[in-house]
């Protein structure tokens, strides 16, 4: 799992400039600027829309409004990692648009939580983390050639 694993400097670089901190997030004024996430509902599973992650599953997790912005708490499973085995992560959080345009189909609405879930979402508001505007399949992408790419100094 991402949340029990020690993210190496690389990752955490790609999380840092890949997603954009909550408060950065410009929010037009009027009524939509203090609105909640609607479509998503916790314990939700969905499909993705990109066929290369057709195994890959999201889970919702936690929906809340961070400085007037619609957050969607996923976690993710069966994401494909070539040459190993699917990889899981345990905590994501996306804006609500990047979320309605990743996902395809409702596949359960009566799930729970992931297991380390909690522990993801305790670090992310521990370390007043930034949520997610790229699509899920974007981030999936910096997320696995983050983790896999060779070190420094050696080809893969």
């Amino acid at each position: 799992m991402l949340a029990a694993m020690k993210i190496a400097p690389a990752l955490a670089a790609v999380l840092l400039a890949a997603a954009v901190p909550a408060a950065a997030q410009e929010t037009p004024p009027g009524p939509d600027a203090t609105a909640t996430v609607t479509a998503f509902a916790p314990g939700q599973v969905w499909t993705l829309k990109d066929t290369a992650l057709d195994g890959t599953r999201l889970i919702v997790d936690k929906l809340e409004t961070v400085d007037g912005q619609s957050v969607v708490h996923v976690s993710l499973t069966g994401v494909p990692v070539p040459g190993a085995a699917p990889m899981t992560m345990a905590h994501l959080p996306f804006s609500e648009d990047a979320v309605r345009e990743s996902v395809d189909r409702l596949v359960q609405s009566n799930g729970q939580p992931f297991p380390g879930f909690a522990d993801g979402y305790a670090q992310w508001q521990q370390a007043h983390g930034g949520v997610f505007t790229a699509s899920v399949s974007v981030v999936i992408g910096l997320i696995v050639t983050a983790v896999h790419a060779p070190p420094p100094g050696q080809s893969g």
